[in-house]
């Protein structure tokens, strides 16, 4: 789900390059974790949200903490007991 991340941000520039390289370097050390994809289809959380956000829930479901700025799924997260931190409430702090 790194792929989500660049929809966090709005860069340009040095900054944007900086983000990119320490997502390189992250991708690099990272033990991914991911569920097939008839596996993330059953999961209650596909029919409503699609496939990239029920596998967010279904691999998150392992103890990982999910960052998101979507309510919705944030919301339904912590519905199931799944550690959840809205992005958007992030952003309040002034990060």
């Amino acid at each position: 789900m790194l792929s989500q991340v660049s929809d966090l941000a709005d860069l340009s520039g040095h900054e944007l390059v900086a983000v990119r390289e320490a997502s390189r370097q992250m991708v690099e050390r990272v033990d991914e974790r991911f569920d097939a994809s008839r596996i993330v289809v059953a999961d209650a959380t596909f029919k409503r949200f699609g496939l990239t956000d029920a596998a967010l829930a279904t691999v998150s479901s392992r103890g990982l903490l999910v960052l998101t700025a979507d309510t919705h799924l944030h919301r339904a997260l912590q519905e199931r007991d799944i550690d959840s931190l809205n992005f958007n409430h992030v952003r309040l702090l002034g990060w």
